[in-house]
């Protein structure tokens, strides 16, 4: 029997099964030069087919077969190639059709019927142990089956809604918002104001049509005493303190701290208070002992747990959190934890302060998926309340701008001793004769104890100067004392180094 006449027999076999099988069938195709080992495949009603490939006329068939397989829909996933033996031209170019069709491959699947146990040969001989062989690879290579009911729901019977403001377009109800801020610029007073407009159905005014009824407030902190911080700062504010609440009894050593895991606890505290609006600060103090907050992966289910609480009450769930101390990324990058959060909530504010005006503080929207980013809002914290002051410009001023200012400035009341150990050390290497080496002076250095970095601070303080002097392997480099005047020859230099 001819290749072509063993091909077409194979491709009446391919005709007879290549019939839409359920969405979760996978199939396979393995690729060799053996005529009986595809024969065994075939025969083995296994979830796989075979293809004999010697020569470029296969190859043809090959393409009609796996086009015929694709342009059928989804039903094929994966495909695992036995290689046509030692024909490398011939594999080269099985690839190519797979490339083609971005179809995944198992290029050791030859292994299959080349073990160290049993030769090639001997799968060609014995049918039942392809079957078996077969059998074992696919059970190994196909998901496993949940058990339980797929609930698929076609886009077509959802119905479409529109999202709830408890301020638009700043912090939505049903979602997720976080508030961060460096340390100092207010946040505990902000969340008192929103508590109390909140409480007493207050307009945040700023022109807000989202105005709405008095409503509950539910506030979790972990940091403020109620008695002494909290309450002080919300009663100038002339809240309904009947609408504002919390759980929390931290003078109490039986008291077992909410978490945003504990999906049961806050469950039931949702469904008592109903609240409007609910107030975590800081967000860190509730994510469970043990859990690294710069972790996605124990980030992210905690995160979907807060989500579909906020969703389920139609709540606005405000986290307060802080920025990291680097202060060559964006705010957005900047704000503590992991990417997780930022990529959870869907309104992200930032609380910074105004580069010229140190009473006031400013509100930054840098994050918003469900609406236009809000203007930039100014506020002025007097007599210990958070006032809005809105008349003031403020929509020039960058995030970055409003995080720089509140960077500690340098101060001499606690001097940097690295640094003036440094300083000494220069001025005693360099008082002599004015100038050095640099590979002496941070050979020298780093026999001190003192750090490069250190080093160059400290060459700053003295306004030391660098100078190359000659070209190529000739080339000095130096560093020299403001005051003095290298020769320009590298040779002077030389013979009047010791």
């Amino acid at each position: 029997m001819t290749n072509d006449n063993f091909n077409d027999i194979t491709l009446k076999l391919f005709a007879e099964r290549v019939k839409k099988p359920p969405a979760e069938d996978v199939r396979y195709i393995f690729v060799t030069d053996s005529k009986k080992l595809i024969e065994n495949i075939i025969a083995s009603e296994t979830e796989s087919f075979g293809m004999f490939i010697s020569n470029d006329s296969d190859i043809e068939q090959f393409k009609e077969i796996v086009g015929e397989m694709v342009l059928n829909g989804s039903y094929i996933r994966k495909f695992h190639i036995s290689p046509v033996g030692s024909i490398k031209k011939l594999n080269e170019k099985i690839s190519e059709v797979l490339n083609y069709w971005e179809i995944p491959t198992d290029n050791n699947a030859w292994k299959l019927f080349n073990n160290k146990d049993k030769c090639f040969n001997f799968y060609e001989e014995n049918f039942e142990a392809v079957k078996e062989v077969l059998k074992n690879y696919i059970e190994k290579q196909t998901p496993k089956p949940s058990g339980n009911k797929v609930n698929i729901k076609q886009f077509e019977i959802i119905e479409e809604k529109s999202t709830a403001w408890l301020w638009y377009p700043y912090i939505p109800r049903g979602k997720v918002t976080i508030l961060s801020g460096v340390q100092g610029t207010g946040k505990t007073f902000f969340t008192c104001w929103i508590a109390a407009q909140v409480s007493t159905g207050g307009n945040f005014g700023d022109d807000n049509p989202f105005d709405s009824a008095p409503e509950n407030v539910l506030m979790f902190n972990a940091e403020d005493s109620i008695a002494d911080t909290l309450k002080p700062r919300l009663k100038p504010l002339q809240p309904d303190f009947k609408r504002i609440m919390t759980v929390e009894e931290w003078g109490d050593p039986n008291f077992i701290q909410y978490t945003f895991g504990d999906l049961e606890r806050l469950t039931a505290v949702f469904e008592e208070v109903e609240p409007a609006l609910v107030i975590f600060d800081p967000v860190q103090a509730y994510l469970g002992a043990g859990t690294d907050m710069h972790r996605a992966n124990e980030v992210r289910p905690l995160m979907a747990n807060l989500s579909a609480l906020a969703e389920r009450y139609n709540t606005a769930v405000l986290l307060v959190g802080h920025l990291n101390k680097s202060t060559t990324q964006s705010v957005f990058d900047r704000v503590l934890g992991s990417v997780d959060f930022m990529a959870a909530v869907r309104s992200g504010l930032f609380l910074g302060q105004h580069p010229d005006e140190k009473q006031t503080k400013i509100l930054f929207q840098i994050k918003s998926n469900l609406a236009e980013k809000g203007e930039n809002l100014a506020y002025k914290i007097q007599n210990g309340v958070f006032i809005p002051h809105y008349k003031l410009d403020v929509s020039e001023i960058t995030p970055e701008q409003a995080a720089e200012i509140r960077r500690p400035e340098k101060t001499r009341d606690k001097p940097n001793v690295s640094l003036n150990k440094a300083i000494d050390f220069l001025k005693d290497l360099l008082g002599g004769k004015g100038y050095e080496k640099i590979e002496v002076i941070k050979a020298k250095a780093d026999e001190m104890g003192i750090k490069e970095r250190t080093l160059y601070n400290a060459k700053k303080e003295l306004s030391i100067n660098s100078k190359n002097i000659g070209f190529g392997k000739s080339k000095i480099s130096w560093w020299s004392m403001p005051d003095i005047e290298l020769p320009k020859e590298p040779e002077q230099i030389k013979l009047q180094s010791p």
